[in-house]
């Protein structure tokens, strides 16, 4: 009898722990909807009323409304679903600057934990904002090859004279990439500047 009663109350502490697992999964969910509607919805208006000096700015903080949203979730995801919101973002940021961006993609879709997206996306983020800043010949490379166990990016471009060493951005590309488990590696040769991305999927 008393064996049946704690199996009864480990039971019914079992069901009241998930429920309110699942409530805050619910709740989590539910802002998220409003901040996308909400906020999303009034940066939109923003940018089509806004000069066009302005609306790159408007466009980067709907990029980072997007990334906010999507890192703060647990949930895994799919590698093909990335690369596209990177592309999509990449377009946008190379249209307001008047470079021209050479997207290759490879992909063959596969599971890919948030954190690892989270770290990717700011890795290529920061990637493509020193590959503008100092294209030569206004336009970026964007190579990205996915196989079902590894992700591969290659951001590449052209300058004049010497590119400059290791900055904080480039550190900070390295420290996410380690976070992740993978690596990174930069060139320079004949006036072009590479930056080569690598992470394991781990399923």
């Amino acid at each position: 009898t008393h064996a049946k009663l704690i199996v009864s109350l480990y039971q019914l502490t079992l069901s009241s722990v998930t429920a309110r697992q699942e409530g805050a999964k619910q709740e989590r969910q539910r802002l998220k909807r409003d901040l996308h509607d909400d906020l999303g919805a009034k940066l939109l208006q923003l940018l089509h009323r806004s000069d066009h000096a302005n609306q790159p700015l408007v466009r980067e903080a709907i990029a980072d409304l997007r990334h906010l949203l999507n890192s703060k979730s647990t949930e895994e995801k799919d590698t093909l679903i990335a690369v596209n919101s990177w592309r999509e973002e990449a377009e946008m940021r190379c249209t307001d600057h008047d470079i021209e961006l050479n997207w290759q993609q490879n992909i063959v879709p596969a599971p890919i934990d948030a954190k690892t997206v989270d770290n990717m996306t700011s890795v290529l983020r920061e990637s493509l904002s020193n590959a503008v800043r100092h294209a030569s010949d206004k336009e970026v490379g964007i190579c990205i090859q996915g196989k079902p166990d590894e992700l591969k990016i290659i951001v590449t471009n052209r300058f004049h004279g010497q590119q400059n060493g290791e900055g904080n951005g480039l550190k900070n590309i390295k420290r996410r990439m380690r976070e992740s488990g993978g690596v990174c590696a930069i060139s320079q040769k004949d006036n072009e500047w590479q930056v080569r991305l690598a992470v394991t999927l781990r399923h």
